[in-house]
Order: structure tokens, then sequence, then C-alpha cells
């Protein structure tokens, strides 16, 4: 699952990069039917790829995700920052296999803005953006059609465990699976021109049930040298989980 994959011709590179292991998972209407996605674009900015050997089958012949925009969202004129016009949102995947049901929603919350970052100075946090945006990606993964799943979300939340009102309202209604990894390595996900950067704010979280959740087997960082180099200015998560059969 990658965010901030904004244009088709970069969906399409991807696409044949990794083509020989794995299979672009077709983007929902709501992004190709976006007049944008016409002119070049993808709202949302998010891509999710399965492995060509993997014994997952995601339904659906020709439309495999969905997407729904997140209701929330900074002001559009903005533009320097961007968030306002990109559509940012849930992706939602549906894998099956031997009667085993998991959604998976491929995220990437608001960006709040130091005023470094700002040509006027000035500090957006966007606090209640992001704890709205916290409360849609609740509430979707409660859907009707997500009843009998083990539900994951992962991506970008631009939020860290050191915001606790923000932090504990995700944790909340979600297992934090990268908290175990996060307190042994005390790394951060994020990088910048200055290098390595304290933050953690890449997540991959498990909806809390009553009965049972998923569980990690294995989980690493996949590491840049720098920004960019070679891969992002985010340590992406390699993760194996285990999901118990109280979730089948």
């Amino acid at each position: 699952m990658l965010q901030e994959i904004w244009l088709k011709k970069d969906a399409q590179l991807l696409g044949r990069a990794l083509w020989s292991k794995y299979v672009p998972i077709a983007d929902g209407n709501k992004v190709t039917d976006a007049l944008r996605y016409k002119l070049g674009g993808r709202k949302g900015g998010l891509l999710a790829f399965y492995h060509r050997m993997s014994q997952w089958v995601v339904p659906g012949a020709t439309v495999a995700s969905s997407f729904r925009q997140f209701q929330a969202r900074a002001p559009w004129f903005r533009l320097w920052q961007a968030d306002g016009i990109s559509g940012k949102g849930i992706q939602r995947i549906e894998l099956k296999q031997n009667g085993y049901r998991v959604v998976v929603l491929n995220t990437h919350l608001q960006s709040p803005y130091r005023n470094d970052e700002c040509p006027y100075l000035k500090n957006y946090p966007y606090d209640d953006v992001r704890s709205k945006q916290i409360g849609e990606l609740i509430v979707y993964a409660d859907n009707p059609e997500n009843i009998g799943a083990a539900v994951i979300a992962a991506g970008d939340l631009n939020i860290t465990p050191k915001e606790s009102e923000l932090y504990g309202q995700i944790t909340g209604a979600w297992e934090d699976l990268t908290k175990k990894y996060r307190n042994e390595y005390g790394s951060g996900t994020i990088m910048d021109e200055k290098g390595q950067r304290p933050e953690w704010i890449d997540y991959i979280l498990s909806r809390r049930t009553p009965d049972a959740s998923v569980r990690v087997s294995r989980l690493r960082l996949i590491c840049n040298a720098a920004k960019d180099d070679p891969y992002s200015d985010h340590h992406g998560l390699e993760a194996q989980l285990f999901i118990p059969a109280a979730e089948r």
C-alpha cells in the first residue's frame, strides 16, 4: 500500500516496475471518474498491489477497490499545503481466502504544518481536521459491509504517539500493531533534508473486536538512506500478520 501517488503516469510506472511479482489493485470509480483523473491526476494518491503468488483473492473483475474522500479537510485556498485540494481519503480493499475475509483500509490523513513550512510563518496544526478524519476512518471501519471481517488500516496518519488526544482517539478503536517495534527501537518513520526525524507517523492498525484481533508475527522498517534515497521521505513498514480463526 502506497500513498502520495498523485499522477497516473507514476502509478503506471510503478505498475510496470513491479509487474513481474505484483498486480496493481484497480482504482475505484470515485477515482477514475474524477476530472483530475482524465487530466492525468489521481484523487487521494492511494495505490495498492498484491503478490502474484498470493493465495488471497481480490474480488472484482474491473474495480477491486473503492475510495471514500474525507469530508473533513483543510481549506482549498492554502495551495502551498496541497492537502485541501488533494482529495485525501480511504481506499478500501477486500481479500478472501478459505472462508476468511480481510478488509484493508489504505489511508493518508491531513498533515500539520509548522511555521517554517509556510510562507506566512504561521503554524497550522489542523487538530480538528485530523480528529474528524480519524472519526471518519473509525465509522468507515464499522460499516455493515465489513461485518465478519478482520479490518486492518495502514498508511500515513500524520499523528505522533506524543499527540496524546489524537493518538488516544486512534487507539481507543484500533490496536496499534507498530507500538512494540517503535518502543523497542525508538525510531521515527520520516526523513527530511537534515536526515532522520524522531516522529513516528506511519501505522498498521487492527480494529478492536470483542473476540479476537490481528496479531503481528514480524515487523520491520524498509529504511531509506536519506530523503527519497532510494524510496521516499518515509520509511516503509513490512509486516507479517496472523489472523485468528475467530475472525473468520
